[in-house]
């Protein structure tokens, strides 16, 4: 049911750009300059030809790190015309709560699972209310 209700609903419509850039080489300085200058607090990298989240919050890690490859979480990699659902289960599948939108091999965007679960309920809600209208 809920893949005929977001049928043609691409990852393309739900991601966010709402995140920097950072070499994987990048030094805990250089993370933080970017943070305090770019004002975005989720940092992307590529390490070892994947995508990866830079995780900031991990206090004992962070303890420890002297490059942004040091806090790199692998991240899976989606299609941006794959089905939000699809999406979706992929995220579930790969106990994932963030993945990097690619096109062309290239990053243009990151979904989390949250945010792909609230733009189905969205569209949902807003194709029930055209609905009533008629």
């Amino acid at each position: 049911m809920l893949k005929k209700n977001a049928r043609g609903i691409t990852v393309a419509a739900a991601i966010s750009k709402d995140f920097a850039t950072i070499k994987q080489n990048a030094s805990i300085q250089q993370i933080y300059s970017t943070i305090k200058k770019k004002k975005k607090h989720m940092l992307i990298t590529r390490a070892n030809g994947t995508y990866a989240f830079v995780n900031i919050l991990d206090r004992k890690r962070l303890s420890t790190a002297s490059t942004a490859a040091d806090l790199a979480i692998p991240l899976p990699s989606i299609p941006k015309n794959m089905n939000i659902v699809d999406a979706m289960s992929t995220l579930e599948n790969k106990e994932a709560g963030l993945a990097a939108v690619v096109s062309n091999n290239k990053l243009i965007g990151v979904v989390t699972a949250q945010h792909l679960e609230a733009f189905i309920a969205l569209h949902i809600a807003q194709k029930a209310k055209q609905n009533k209208r008629k």
